[in-house]
């Protein structure tokens, strides 16, 4: 079984794998693949006396938003972990999701002129 923190990621933050009940002594191959199915890393560990191992993996820029895989094997075992890779807002602070409010006001605004314009040019044609 592994286990990979934290759930949620961004570009330059730290994922970390821990991994128990294993064949203590034996090397067990981590493999991160991204939402795009892209192999960002794949790294060898062996594990302890424990039957325990730890690999860690930076994300890497320009890395694909969505599901980020994770999967470890070693000698006839096998275990698998998502982490949930999302973007940042420019001042690093929450995931930028949906569209620009300032955008949908300015077609707004524009709508409602583009109304007025036409009531206007009627109303002057009905009175001539």
């Amino acid at each position: 079984m592994i286990e990979a923190s934290p759930a949620e990621v961004t570009e330059g933050d730290e994922i970390v794998v821990d991994g128990h009940d294993f064949t203590p002594g034996s090397t067990v191959t981590v493999v991160y693949a991204d939402a795009e199915g892209t192999v960002l890393a794949e790294n060898e560990v062996t594990v302890g006396d424990a039957g325990t191992f730890r690999d860690t993996l930076v994300v890497p820029e320009g890395v694909a938003l969505g599901e980020l895989l994770i999967t470890a094997t070693g000698e006839g075992e096998a275990a698998s972990d998502t982490v949930l890779v999302v973007a940042v807002g420019g001042d690093g602070g929450l995931p930028v999701t949906g569209a620009s409010t300032l955008a949908l006001g300015a077609v707004a605004a524009l709508a409602l002129l583009g109304g007025v314009c036409v009531l206007r040019s009627r109303r002057f044609a009905d009175s001539m």
